[in-house]
């Protein structure tokens, strides 16, 4: 797949600090496929209408406003595509920021910086995952209230997101917890995390980023135990139990080069993820069970 950007255009407004700060940006994309392979072509046509080519206009606002101690960030996105009227629209951010001290408070829509991974994040197991095509754009958030305390000895983050599931599900399935420790090592940043979701997943991991010098250094790990088959591909193919853990890494370095260059290399293990044998099983089996797309 390609992407041509057609056009930019970016609109500005500044009042003094502390006041109000606007933005809008404007572009237009054309995106054309020129190779799908036949079965997943089948599967795919089987639950939308497939076109080598496909174009929309994308708006993105941001939004930041300052009171006195409290904060208030948005930021969305709109879509309007071709022979279409209906705007399409995904909220990234939306949420207030309380400070007070070393302590801060957040509550809203919200994406944190989870991990130390550019491209992957198996420690983040929070939030949805970016694309890994352009891995810094579109990166909506989750509805959360945030806790942070900072210190010169270690900075602890405790988060609880809200996740509405179905009405006779168990009351706490509609939430997750989550605690995060931060410390600096000399030039070393280091996270240790644990997630947790009732009848859902349970995750704990650590990451850390290196200033090496040359390059900057990142590595994460993480453990986690999936009990909804939903959230796993590999326990909703039944390879894997519901009280097995499975392993994940990543190792990378990157490095700015200039303004307008950055280098980045990451290997990344998903220890949830299926081999060849198990993929193409996944595949024969869309071909009658469409909805297995939902992985």
């Amino acid at each position: 797949m390609k992407k041509l950007l057609l056009a930019v255009f970016f609109v500005t407004m500044s009042m003094p600090a502390g006041a109000f700060y606007a933005a809008l940006e404007a572009e237009t994309r054309l995106i054309y496929s020129t190779y799908i392979e036949n079965s997943v072509f089948e599967i795919l046509s089987q639950v939308d209408e497939i076109s080598s080519v496909e174009a929309f206009q994308k708006f993105t606002l941001k939004l930041d406003k300052d009171i006195d101690e409290i904060k208030f960030y948005f930021e969305g996105r709109f879509y309007l595509m071709p022979l279409e009227t209906d705007f399409e629209y995904t909220v990234d951010n939306a949420y207030f920021q309380v400070e007070s001290g070393p302590f801060v408070a957040y509550l809203g829509k919200q994406r944190m910086k989870w991990g130390t991974g550019y491209t992957w994040n198996p420690v983040d197991l929070l939030q949805p995952s970016p694309d890994i095509l352009d891995p810094q754009d579109d990166l909506e958030g989750i509805f959360a209230v945030r806790a942070e305390y900072s210190n010169p000895f270690i900075t602890p983050s405790v988060i609880l997101s809200v996740e509405p599931k179905g009405y006779e599900s168990d009351f706490a399935e509609n939430f997750k917890a989550a605690v995060r420790l931060y410390k600096l090592m000399g030039e070393m940043d280091v996270f240790v995390s644990c997630i947790y979701g009732h009848n859902s997943l349970q995750n704990i991991g650590a990451a850390l980023s290196w200033d090496a010098g040359l390059f900057v250094v990142n590595a994460e790990y993480a453990a986690t135990r999936y009990m909804d088959a939903s959230l796993s591909v590999i326990r909703g193919m039944g390879e894997m139990g519901s009280g097995e853990i499975s392993h994940s890494w990543l190792a990378g370095i990157n490095r700015q080069i200039g303004e307008e260059m950055f280098l980045n290399v990451e290997y990344y293990h998903n220890g949830a993820g299926l081999d060849n044998n198990m993929f193409d099983r996944f595949i024969e089996g869309l071909e009658t069970e469409p909805g297995g797309l939902v992985y």
